[in-house]
C-alpha cells in the first residue's frame, strides 16, 4: 500500500473495483444486456443496454487518443448504431412512465395519449429488434478480448 505525499491516505486499487469499472466489464455487460433486451424490450433492460454502450463508447473515445487502432472506431460505430436504434424506444418508455405518474388514470385524454404511446412503442420495438438482430455479437466478443488488452498498454 502506498501513500500520497505524506498524507497517510492509502492508495489501493482492488481488482474488484477495476473489474467492475473497466472496459472488459462494460463490453461484457453489453452482451448480457443484449440478451436481456432481446427477450422483453423492457424499460430497464433498454436503459441498461444503452448505459453499457455509452460507457464503452466513452472509454473508446479516450483511449483512441493514445492508441490509433481502427478497432476502436469500428467498435464505437457498431455501438452507436445500436444505441441510436434504442433511443426512440427509450424516450417513449420514459414518456409513458411520466404520463402514468403525473396524470389521473380515469382521464380520457390520458387514455388516448397512452394508447398513442403504446402504438409508438410497438413500432419502435420492431425497429430496435431489427437493429439488435443486425448487431454483430461475434465481432463484439472479439473486440471485448482485443481492446481491453490494448487499453491495458496505455
Amino acid at each position: 500500500m502506498e501513500t500520497l505525499d505524506n498524507s497517510h491516505v492509502p492508495i489501493e486499487r482492488s481488482r474488484a473495483a477495476t473489474a467492475t469499472s473497466g472496459l472488459t466489464h462494460w463490453m461484457q455487460r453489453v452482451l448480457e444486456e443484449c440478451g436481456r433486451v432481446n427477450t422483453d424490450f423492457g424499460a430497464d433492460a433498454v436503459h441498461d443496454l444503452r448505459v453499457a454502450l455509452r460507457r464503452c463508447r466513452s472509454m473508446a473515445d479516450g483511449l483512441l487518443v493514445f492508441d490509433p487502432s481502427p478497432s476502436w472506431k469500428e467498435m464505437k460505430r457498431a455501438g452507436r448504431q445500436l444505441f441510436r436504434s434504442l433511443g426512440a424506444l427509450r424516450d417513449t418508455q420514459v414518456m409513458s412512465q411520466w404520463v402514468h405518474q403525473l396524470t389521473p388514470e380515469d382521464d380520457p385524454e390520458t387514455g388516448g395519449l397512452l394508447d398513442l404511446l403504446a402504438q409508438e412503442e410497438s413500432q419502435q420495438k420492431r425497429v430496435a429488434a431489427e437493429a439488435l438482430h443486425e448487431f454483430n455479437t461475434r465481432q463484439w466478443r472479439k473486440w471485448s478480448r482485443e481492446l481491453p488488452s490494448r487499453a491495458g498498454r496505455v
